[in-house]
This record gives C-alpha cells, structure tokens and sequence, in this order.
C-alpha cells in the first residue's frame, strides 16, 4: 500500500494513489483555468474518468505552436511516469505566475508560448484501481486484462503481444478495442502533432519506432530515424547521461512488442513527418 500524497508539490518519495491523481489533474486544471484545460473525458468499460489535458497560453495564435502528445500510466504498475507528468504539469503551471524574469517564469512562458501540450497523465485508471483493490505491484493491463500497449493497428497480432486474456500482454480482441486506446486515437487523428511521448518505467532508455517483430526481421527504419536520433543524443547529454542508451525499439529492447501505440502513431499516423521544417520532430518512448 502506499498513501495519498496531497501536496501541491509532487515527491518521489511518495506516489499518489488513484484518488489522489484524480484529485490533483481536477485541482490543477481549476485553479489554472487560463492555461490548462480539462479538454475530454473518456470513460472505460468500467466507467472510469481518463482524463485528458491541453495545456498552452490561449493567447498565442495556435498556428505558431508545435503540437506534442504525452502519455503515462499506459501500465498500472509503472508509477514513475504518473509522478514525472503530474510534477511536469506543477512546475509549468508554477512558473507561469512566477514573477517576471525568474527563471521559473521564463520556462513556462517557453513552453506554453510555443507549444500545445495534449497530456493524459493516467491513461490506465481501471488497471491502476485493480492493483490498488488486489495489492498486487505487477499488475500491468486494465481491469480486463488488455494490455494497451498492444491493442493499435502497427503488426497487431504478432508474436510480441498475446490473445490469452490471462497474459499481461493480452492484445484485446482487435486493435483499438479499449476506450483509453480509442482515446489516443482520436487525440493523433485531430491534432497536428510533431510528437509523441509514451512514458514508461523499467529501463533508463530512450527508444525509437519502430519495436515490432515484422519491423525486426525486415529491419524497417522510419524515414525520420536520423533525426530522431540526432535529438535522442541531444537529451541524453542534456540530462548528463540519465539515459543509458536510445536507438530504434527493436534493436535496444530484448523483446518484440507488436501493436504498440508508438510505432502506430509512427508508422501509420506519421506523427513525426516534418511538417515544420524543424529539427523538433520526433516520437520517443521513454523509459523511466
């Protein structure tokens, strides 16, 4: 068991139970209404709030913003980048009404100004309530079981996933079944994203479409993979060598995932084509 941590300040040391990230994505979107907006609520099969943000200053045209989408809490068992969102979304939205000239307010006024951010910082709330309901610390998929992360239309039904329904990789009973995927779907498909973030904990690693079998045997590259790991570098060195390594999914992983959300937004939805002409183009899956 682990306990509510109320804070306005998230810690690590700490990590909000289900409740307590519900509570916390309501408070912030309220109190900061001129940047964050509670945008929808999807529903799962349990009738669960999925709650998804956007967060920007409305003041700037919209057509001078890049668009990025981040996810977390795909897996009921991966806190860390619950936290790391949650903590994320505080420090911008604390910068903002930091005085003028601090380096606080100068960050968010960066970000918010030049970005759109299309966050959903617990995509999984009925995986994360049945852990919570039956104390187990692996559960990893929904309360049915679905293994999210492998219910999208990128090699859905390759030997990286499973149709047993008591597999923690069980894929659904066919791509896009689940409301949170669903969810995901329509955010990429009505948004002119540059980006997506998948967040995940197990692994200091930065990983790059694509991560599926098919992918491997043919050694499929996506045509943005330079870049990608170009930009990949760049943050592994910012952040003084947090992560250990990047590169495509399937060569740094010691598994296969077919019917990820990463390699569908990739592969699929092209996602990272550069429809900027900046080198800010990219779709990493971060482990945490």
């Amino acid at each position: 068991y682990y306990p509510s941590y109320t804070s306005s300040s998230p810690s690590h040391w700490q990590y909000h139970d289900l409740a307590g990230v519900e509570a916390f994505i309501l408070n912030i979107a309220k109190k900061n209404a001129d940047i964050v907006e509670l945008s929808d609520v999807t529903k799962t099969r349990e009738n669960q709030p999925v709650y998804y943000l956007i967060v920007t200053d409305p003041s700037t045209p919209a057509s001078k913003k890049r668009e990025v989408f981040m996810t977390a809490g795909e897996h009921a068992r991966e806190f860390i980048p619950v936290e790391s969102v949650l903590y994320l979304l505080h420090t911008l939205v604390s910068g903002w009404k930091a005085g003028e000239g601090t380096k606080e307010r100068e960050f968010s006024k960066f970000v918010l100004t030049n970005f759109i951010l299309h966050i959903v910082p617990m995509l999984s709330p009925s995986g994360r309530a049945e852990l919570e309901r039956k104390k187990d610390y692996c559960q990893r998929g929904t309360r049915s079981g679905v293994d999210l992360n492998r219910n999208f239309p990128w090699n859905y039904g390759g030997p990286g996933s499973s149709s047993h329904r008591h597999s923690e990789e069980y894929r659904g009973v066919k791509p896009i079944s689940e409301p949170e995927s669903q969810l995901i779907d329509s955010i990429a498909q009505h948004n002119h994203l540059i980006a997506y973030l998948s967040l995940h904990s197990g692994a200091r690693t930065i990983f790059l479409p694509y991560s599926d079998t098919e992918s491997k045997r043919k050694r499929v590259e996506h045509p943005n993979t330079l870049r990608m790991m170009a930009l990949a570098g760049r943050i592994s060195e910012a952040t003084s060598g947090f992560f250990t390594e990047y590169g495509i999914c399937y060569e740094k992983n010691d598994y296969t995932a077919d019917g990820t959300a990463m390699d569908y937004l990739a592969g699929v939805l092209n996602v990272s084509i550069d429809r900027h002409q900046t080198s800010l183009t990219f779709l990493f899956f971060f482990f945490f």
